[in-house]
């Protein structure tokens, strides 16, 4: 017997139904011995016995059927696990249905590691751009699976490792037996086989839930990835982009269909209780944000359903206009503390309000009081059209930039102590592309970036609006550049210049 398919069931037995007949349509289920079906049941009140007997009789070599005299929850995984005789042990939910042939599958990936015995993770198609691929850590696991791997039709084990686990539901209060086994599998053996092929098709019962969303997906699964930080099995860098992603693509999902759909008992009482464990206040605050919006959403759409006058539709437009600024600002602020972190180099008293756009802060170095305003962009190219390039920018103390300002980088920009930069100013110290015949007839986004010298702006020069600097340029200290002029070779120190191109029509005694 290669494979047991193990099913754990309760008051389901239309979907189970559905389960075991798209497994024994099968023709590897028919034509060979290698594959059984275990149920057991957690003594359910519905007639799941009278369907699960039914397909034994069918098939009383290869459907078998145990019903426990209570419900005992969660442990019943290992309990179904338990009655399998198979090398290698599957868990499937009583709502998954196969899909055609995908027996074969299963049982291949089984034969072909049936030496190495690496643990099999069947994603079922959760992640982009895979078909299979083999990972050795628990680290890039999580990268790569994330919160997926909570789902029981993912989760297998060999019954020699299976029989090895005493402890089996330790952690079964928390509701994610499998979770730990999983974590403890692949902290000893290491390597895992993901198939990525999409075996079946997960169909939504008529009432799905039961216990809290939040205690068990957010307390609960994080404490366990907690763990694994303290006993560096995985990074703090991949739990905390774990922890957000879990944040904003499943719990928030979760918590709006549980919101619209009366089919969901999860609880979600006590939220914010378990988010503030585990996230910043601005975390929490943008999360509550969003599902108030998304509650006065729905009830200006029964409002206006129900034909109410528009003046009610004005005020809660107005509402949700206002919330939507407030969350795109605690959004931005969100942004700019993981961003700030990332510099060469940043001083104290600094102020990028949003909307910016920052490129490769690792090559960046910002000294104190140095302030922007809004629509700002600084950009430290180090690759363009697999060209590696070397960017370098030096912004001083007690620098001023104001509006829709562009600064761009491949060699070395450096701005000195004291400047002060009017709005829709550019500043770059590269060309893109060559003047000839073979760059002109080539596609613009296709041509080179080359540096002709970096841009050296020095102490106490006042930039004016719209001044364009170009590349191989030094502005000597205290100097003036009129407003929208184009600099394109040095300005000496103590001088105004002006013009396109910009030269020197004053100096400054």
């Amino acid at each position: 017997m290669l494979l047991s398919i193990c099913i754990p069931t309760y008051n389901r037995a239309e979907y189970l139904n559905e389960t075991l007949r798209s497994i024994v349509v099968q023709d590897r289920f028919n034509k060979s011995f290698d594959v059984e079906i275990v149920i057991s049941d957690n003594c359910s009140s519905d007639n799941t016995s009278e369907i699960a007997n039914k397909y034994v009789k069918m098939y009383p070599d290869k459907i078998r059927y145990f019903r426990n005299e209570v419900n005992i929850f969660d442990a019943n995984f290992e309990k179904v696990l338990s009655y399998g005789k198979g090398e290698f042990l599957k868990l499937n939910n009583d709502t998954l249905v196969h899909k055609e042939n995908t027996l074969d599958i299963i049982i291949e990936t089984v034969k072909s590691n049936i030496e190495a015995m690496k643990i099999l993770f069947f994603s079922n198609g959760t992640i982009q751009d895979i078909a299979t691929v083999q990972v050795d850590d628990l680290d890039s696991f999580i990268k790569l699976v994330s919160y997926n791997f909570t789902w029981i039709g993912c989760f297998g084990i060999w019954k020699v490792d299976f029989d090895l686990i005493k402890d089996f539901n330790r952690k079964a209060k928390l509701r994610l037996v499998q979770v730990d086994i999983l974590l403890r599998l692949i902290s000893a053996k290491k390597h895992v086989l993901i198939n990525n092929t999409c075996i079946f098709d997960s169909v939504n019962p008529k009432t799905k839930g039961g216990y809290n969303l939040f205690k068990v997906f957010v307390n609960n699964y994080l404490s366990l990835l907690r763990i694994c930080v303290k006993n560096k099995q995985i990074k703090k860098s991949t739990y905390d982009e774990e922890r957000l992603k879990l944040l904003n693509e499943f719990i928030l999902i979760w918590n709006k269909r549980i919101i619209s759909e009366k089919k969901y008992s999860f609880k979600i009482t006590g939220s914010n209780y378990y988010l503030i464990k585990y996230y910043s206040l601005i975390d929490v605050l943008i999360f509550n944000f969003k599902i108030a919006k998304y509650r006065v959403n729905r009830l200006i759409k029964k409002i206006l359903k129900r034909g109410k006058k528009t003046l009610k539709r004005i005020v809660f437009n107005k509402f949700i206009l206002k919330m939507s600024k407030i969350i795109d600002k605690l959004n931005f602020e969100n942004d700019w503390n993981k961003v700030r972190i990332q510099f060469k180099s940043l001083g104290d008293n600094i102020s990028i309000p949003a909307p910016y756009l920052i490129t490769n802060p690792q090559y960046i170095s910002i000294g104190e009081n140095f302030i922007v305003r809004d629509n700002f962009r600084i950009e430290a190219l180090d690759s363009f059209n697999n060209k590696k390039l070397s960017p370098e920018i030096s912004i001083g103390n007690n620098v001023q930039i104001e509006s829709f300002c562009h600064i761009g980088c491949v060699n070395k920009i450096i701005i000195e102590d004291g400047v002060l930069i009017a709005s829709y100013v550019y500043i770059c110290d590269h060309s893109h592309g060559y003047v000839n015949k073979e760059d002109i007839e080539s596609a613009p986004i296709k041509r080179e970036l080359f540096s002709k010298g970096p841009v050296i702006i020095c102490k106490n020069v006042w930039i004016g609006e719209g001044v364009k600097i170009l590349p191989n340029v030094i502005i000597g200290e205290n100097s003036i550049i009129g407003a929208n002029s184009v600099v394109t070779h040095d300005v000496p120190e103590n001088s105004v210049a002006a013009g396109i191109p910009a030269r020197i029509i004053k100096i400054l005694k």
